[in-house]
C-alpha cells in the first residue's frame, strides 16, 4: 500500500547511508504494524531470492519482524570471522539463539529453525 511505501521510506531517510541490509530490515519492519504491512515492507527491503522463505514462515504465523529479530540476535553473538567474513549459520548455532530467543511461541521457534535447514 502507499501507506506502508511512505513509512518505510521515511524510515529509510532516517538510516545513516551506510546501513546495512539488516538495519533496513529492522527499520522498516518498525516503521509499519506486525503481520501484512511486514510482508508488504518486506518487499521493499528484503532480496528476491529470500521472499519464498520469509512468505513460508508468514504462512505458518512467522512475522517478517521475527525473522529479522533472529538475523541480528545471530549476528550479535556470531558476528563475523577474523578475515571479516560472515559467520554461517548453521542448525547448531541457530538452536543456540532460537533457545534465546523469549516470548517467541515454540511453534515460531519451530520455523525459524527449520528456515535455517539448507534441504
Amino acid at each position: 500500500s502507499m501507506e506502508v511505501a511512505l513509512l518505510v521510506s521515511q524510515a529509510m531517510d532516517k538510516l545513516p547511508k551506510d546501513a546495512t541490509d539488516l538495519q533496513k530490515q529492522e527499520a522498516a519492519f518498525d516503521a509499519v504494524k506486525p503481520g501484512q504491512e511486514e510482508m508488504t515492507a518486506a518487499v521493499m527491503v528484503i532480496g528476491k531470492d529470500d521472499m519464498p522463505k520469509l512468505e513460508l514462515a508468514y504462512a505458518y504465523g512467522v512475522t517478517p519482524g521475527t525473522v529479522t529479530d533472529f538475523k541480528a540476535r545471530f549476528d550479535k553473538v556470531y558476528g563475523v570471522d577474523m578475515n571479516g567474513r560472515k559467520i554461517t549459520v548453521t542448525q547448531e548455532r541457530a538452536e543456540d539463539i532460537i533457545s534465546e530467543m523469549i516470548g517467541y511461541s515454540s511453534e515460531e521457534r519451530a520455523i525459524l529453525w527449520q528456515m535455517q535447514n539448507k534441504s
